[in-house]
């Protein structure tokens, strides 16, 4: 059985130029995500950009330590987020355009909880005033 490879820790300007390139990625995310925000704005693109970006920093603190494998460890970690972030706003332009406006938010955005709340206080104010009219009915025939 043969012995995988070992992989190189790339050098400094390697890790400079990589990092460079997430940087580069998460801003085309930020724009991108900023012109989306007119038909949604995606939770879990910001949870994710958010996550790249602390990975990114911890990658630049380690690369100023010149730990080099910590700092490609971390570096590979913010490009998981970024593509991550990458693929949902790509999926949900997608779904804009075809007309379904069916977002992969894993958790219900603050917006559409207080509309939710606000239908159902609206269906319990007309409930309790259908109540409090039946019950002034009955007390004037009584």
């Amino acid at each position: 059985m043969k012995q995988p490879k070992k992989s190189r820790t790339p050098s400094r300007t390697e890790l400079v130029r990589i990092l460079a390139l997430i940087e580069e990625n998460l801003d085309e995310i930020d724009k991108e995500h900023e012109a989306a925000s007119a038909y949604h704005r995606s939770e879990l693109v910001e949870v994710s950009r958010d996550n790249a970006q602390a990975a990114l920093k911890e990658a630049v603190q380690f690369l100023a330590l010149e730990d080099f494998p910590k700092a490609e460890r971390e570096a590979t970690a913010a490009w998981f987020y970024t593509d991550f972030a990458r693929n949902i706003l790509d999926a949900e332009f997608t779904e804009h355009h075809l007309g379904e406006d069916i977002f992969l938010d894993l958790v219900p955005t603050r917006e559409s909880v207080t509309l939710e709340i606000a239908s159902l206080m609206k269906d319990l104010k007309t409930e309790l005033n259908g109540i409090y009219e039946s019950l002034e009915v009955t007390k004037e025939q009584g």
